[in-house]
């Protein structure tokens, strides 16, 4: 039977109001989105949808963008709107974070944050692994002197290195390219929240959460490499590899690769009764 998602907002650290949907049952879990993506977003609702099979899954638009609250912020304040939306959804829930997403994700278990577990899908760190990634302050410079096209551009072609043709299909695409331009005002955000898409090493080894690094089998090499890097940095970490999945991933394809991750520790518990 199909349940409407419960809606709520919270309140960041410095009173922006972050919007949240919630569905499911079972051990909570918080799903981050990556660049232009917010809760009205099909893929990420349907993401949602089936880790909500196994979970209390809570999503929320990021901020500057949705039913969110906020612009232009330095990483430290979306740290703290997912610290709020953490504290919200009770006690240490286990956390998914999509492209960008997994960076901030992976931000917020380094300081702290009271998370169970963490997935990162694909973090994008391509400036580690490929010595011509540009200056990605270019995107910010775009976002300011309001060029939205350019920098949804360079976002797909530069950093994700999808082809030459892809943002001119996208634009015969009309629904989906105003999306992207609606998205584009936060694409600095995410400059931030991936430390300039560079991995951030000694920020990473201070993770005491288990995390599992996931990637595609049909992505680009470049962020196999990235997830390895990750992998290296992060002290006790995992990787695994969804065949058949490209950067863009199937939210049921998802699901079945974390649960077992997610759901292991829990599993594993003594019985303190015996």
């Amino acid at each position: 039977m199909h349940v409407e998602p419960a809606e709520r907002t919270v309140v960041s650290a410095d009173g922006t109001a972050i919007a949240t949907s919630t569905t499911g049952s079972g051990p909570a879990l918080v799903l981050v989105a990556g660049p232009f993506d917010h809760r009205a977003f099909g893929a990420l609702t349907e993401t949602a949808t089936a880790l909500a099979e196994h979970f209390t899954v809570t999503w929320y638009d990021r901020r500057g963008r949705g039913e969110s609250g906020g612009g232009l912020a330095e990483a430290q304040r979306e740290v703290e709107d997912l610290e709020a939306v953490i504290a919200a959804a009770g006690g240490r829930p286990s956390v998914v974070g999509l492209c960008a997403g997994a960076g901030l994700v992976l931000l917020a278990a380094a300081g702290g944050a009271p998370i169970e577990r963490a997935v990162a899908w694909e973090p994008p760190y391509r400036a580690s692994v490929d010595p011509r990634f540009p200056d990605p302050e270019r995107i910010t410079a775009l976002v300011r002197g309001g060029r939205a096209a350019a920098a949804v551009r360079f976002f797909l072609r530069r950093v994700l290195g999808t082809p030459w043709l892809a943002p001119v299909v996208l634009r015969m695409q009309r629904p989906a390219w105003a999306g992207l331009l609606a998205g584009a005002a936060t694409l600095p955000n995410d400059v931030h929240v991936m430390t300039g898409f560079a991995l951030p090493t000694e920020v990473l080894a201070r993770i005491t959460t288990p995390v599992l690094v996931m990637t595609g089998g049909s992505s680009p090499d470049w962020l196999k490499l990235a997830a390895h890097a990750a992998v290296e940095a992060v002290p006790g970490s995992e990787h695994t590899v969804l065949q058949d999945q490209a950067h863009v991933v199937n939210g049921a394809a998802l699901a079945e690769g974390v649960v077992p991750f997610l759901l292991r520790q829990r599993v594993e518990e003594p019985d303190p009764l015996g």
